[in-house]
């Protein structure tokens, strides 16, 4: 199938308006940089760091030029064409479509998912709209004890949620393909019996209202295959995470407005939070498998920006529908946390090095898989300009030369090295923090009721001076766990499928602190040295990057502590308006949580028996887990696992005498599973072994 499509020619128009922009900004800053090296003399290593700053300077005028443009398109979504006005007059009793929602999920904490399952389906049925959607728990788990807590709490919540053929629950047994496959699966399955899909994180949430907004968008623009709304942050109680959450809230707004100017429905797919039109995404989102081995080849792993681009490939239109509120996801509490994460990402998005190159991708969509690897391989290029610099003060220290300054090539410029060396320095800060200030002059300007959402003016102010801060001195750290990434890509080292850590406690451990910065603390220290002893100079011009670096182990320890965080939320400070005036979803989900409204009813889950002592003892989940083995496995007998002598030898001389692999085999296979709950509760317990009589007891 292909939509009805055509060339649209304003948004051709607008990228080239947006890019000239960004284009007028990069040239400016470089030609100053050159004029710069042109009157101190050229080498080798001035071309080579005059390269490197010229892409620099490109990748960060990005982001005044975005914030340009959204603070003039902001308050004008009609004018300019936000997706969200197509449905702005239409009957709100309007035509809707059978929609499935997708949690996907990798052994994940049980209890949070499914509370934001909940959440959304009371957040429906109050909308009045839940007959229209479906859910599925698309489990990817691999530790047993997470399996059958999943399906413990899926029936609970099915139980109490009166939702059971509402609520779906399945777990592969090959996570063949990660995430991708996962939902690759699910549209094998189930795809044809519904027009819609959202992608959920586990850790997303998102509105009745919102959730059905996007299906009104999909029906109202039939030529729209994916449509991607803008999730803000919530729940962050560290000092990093209420950071970062008040960056998604205040400055997020401007920047996706900007990004919505020159995109229009050539945007991106973010993987989560958001509407999938089923029929084209199974047709033509198949991902190809890359040249060569991994990790620049082979499968790839950030498929959401491939999907987008495909889709476009072939017609489809792509669209951010950033003004859609009651979207939200939870961030990583720490710094290390947060870049365990970006090593994922950061090996996803080089790989789409192969398609940039390729031939047949829409312009747009290499525009957002080169912003991608930029966000990375940035900073990599950064530090080499920093290295590149210090290099070559130390070959002028070296050659012990006068230095002779001729005129400047441009007449304009009537001004000392030293002055224009500030004038560059000057402008790149205020490229770097103009669009913060921007989003507070959007408030002022266009809505000031909405800074008592934030703490009032002041606070307002207070929290993005702290923000601004904060983000500089935690910028070199990136840079050097950014650099490692990069270097250890070409090095061939690809990254494993992990959990991600979505527990917040109070301060990760000095340990981890030291085993994560102890290299950036040393290089900080001989970086800053060997600056003093060669130039004066470049040591003070230095410092912001060395401070910063020689700080990272307590400067992490002081992000990671939710102390800090919720001492700062009393104050106002990086407040959120789901927090000062509430929010209906976000309250629901962290009530239900603080009830333990989904409790597993045994006194055993802190065992690392847990799984199968639970499963085999308990009659419920026994029959539950039974079952959905079977119907895994329906069509396809001959591959049950049959062990009977594993099931003697697990009721003999219990769980802690079997390799993982044999307790893997035995909840593989659901007859034995029936025999063995059968044969704990009726054998005496002298044929058993003491540990069965314990979890019979531990039944609440």
């Amino acid at each position: 199938m292909k939509p009805a499509h055509s060339r649209d020619i304003k948004s051709d128009f607008r990228i080239i308006i947006f890019f000239s922009v960004n284009f007028i900004i990069t040239s400016i800053l470089t030609l100053l940089m050159a004029d710069l090296f042109w009157r101190i003399g050229y080498n080798i290593f001035y071309i080579l760091i005059l390269i490197l700053f010229a892409i620099l300077s490109w990748q960060i005028s990005l982001g005044i030029t975005h914030a340009f443009f959204g603070f003039f398109s902001f308050p004008r979504p009609a004018k300019f064409d936000h997706i969200t006005e197509t449905i702005k007059h239409l009957d709100p009793n309007g035509p809707m479509a059978n929609t499935a929602i997708l949690i996907p999920m990798y052994n994940e904490e049980t209890q949070r998912v499914l509370e934001g399952i909940r959440t959304i389906y009371l957040s429906l049925k109050k909308y009045g709209t839940i007959s229209y959607f479906d859910f599925f728990i698309l489990s990817d788990s691999t530790n047993p004890n997470r399996g059958i807590m999943e399906e413990s709490m899926w029936v609970q919540l099915c139980q109490q949620l009166n939702a059971f053929g509402k609520i779906y629950y399945r777990r592969r047994e090959n996570n063949f393909h990660k995430k991708a496959g996962n939902v690759a699966d699910f549209c094998t399955s189930w795809g044809s019996r519904y027009k819609y899909m959202v992608c959920m994180d586990a850790d997303s949430i998102m509105s009745g209202a919102s959730l059905t907004s996007l299906v009104k968008i999909m029906e109202k623009n039939p030529n729209v295959g994916i449509c991607q709304t803008a999730p803000k942050i919530v729940n962050g109680c560290t000092l990093f995470s209420r950071m970062i959450q008040f960056c998604t809230h205040f400055y997020g707004p401007l920047f996706q407005s900007g990004l919505n100017f020159w995109q229009q429905g050539r945007g991106n797919y973010w993987g989560h939070n958001a509407i999938i039109r089923i029929a084209p995404f199974m047709e033509y989102c198949s991902l190809p498998r890359l040249p060569g081995k991994e990790p620049f080849g082979g499968k790839i792993l950030s498929h959401d920006f491939v999907e987008a681009a495909l889709m476009q490939k072939y017609g489809w239109a792509v669209w951010m529908a950033h003004d859609i509120n009651g979207s939200y996801e939870e961030t990583p509490h720490n710094l290390i946390d947060f870049a365990i994460r970006d090593r994922r990402w950061c090996q996803g998005n080089l790989q789409h090095t192969w398609l940039i190159l390729s031939k047949n991708w829409p312009g747009s969509s290499r525009i957002h898989m080169l912003n991608g690897i930029m966000s990375y391989l940035g900073s990599f290029l950064w530090f080499l300009f920093l290295i590149l610099s210090t290099i070559a003060i130390y070959q002028t220290h070296q050659e012990d030369l006068s230095l002779i300054v001729v005129s400047s090539f441009a007449g304009f410029i009537d001004m000392s090295i030293h002055h224009e060396f500030l004038l560059i320095f000057v402008i790149t800060m205020t490229i770097l923090f103009l669009p913060k200030i921007l989003s507070v002059l959007r408030m002022l300007v266009f809505n000031k009721a909405d800074f008592a959402k934030f703490g009032g003016f002041w606070k307002t102010c207070n929290s993005v001076f702290l923000e601004m801060l904060l983000s500089a001195m935690i910028a070199p750290i990136q840079m050097m766990f950014h650099s490692k990434f990069i270097i250890y890509t070409l090095l061939g080292k690809g990254v494993s499928w992990s959990t991600q850590n979505r527990d917040a406690e109070d301060g990760i451990k000095v340990s981890s602190a030291v085993s994560a910065h102890g290299v950036q603390t040393i290089v900080a220290l001989v970086w800053a040295i060997a600056a003093y002893f060669y130039s004066r100079d470049f040591f003070w011009w230095l410092c912001p990057i060395t401070i910063s670096l020689f700080l990272s182990i307590p400067l992490s320890i002081l992000l990671s502590k939710t102390s800090i965080g919720t001492s700062l939320k009393k104050k106002k400070i990086f407040l959120t308006p789901p927090e000062s005036i509430g929010d209906t979803e976000v309250d629901a989900l962290n009530y239900a949580i603080d009830k333990n409204l989904l409790k597993i009813k045994f006194n055993l889950t802190n065992s690392p028996y847990f799984g199968i002592l639970y499963s085999i003892v308990d009659p419920y989940i026994n029959a539950v887990h039974a079952l959905l083995i079977y119907e895994r496995e329906k069509g396809n007998p001959d591959e049950i696992p049959q062990a009977p002598e594993l099931g003697e030898k697990l009721l003999l001389e219990g769980p802690s005498s079997m390799k993982p692999l044999e307790i893997k085999a035995i909840l593989a296979n659901p007859s034995g599973m029936r025999w063995l709950h059968q044969q704990v509760w009726l054998r005496p317990s002298s044929k058993i072994h003491p540990v069965w009589q314990t979890a019979i007891a531990s039944i609440q």
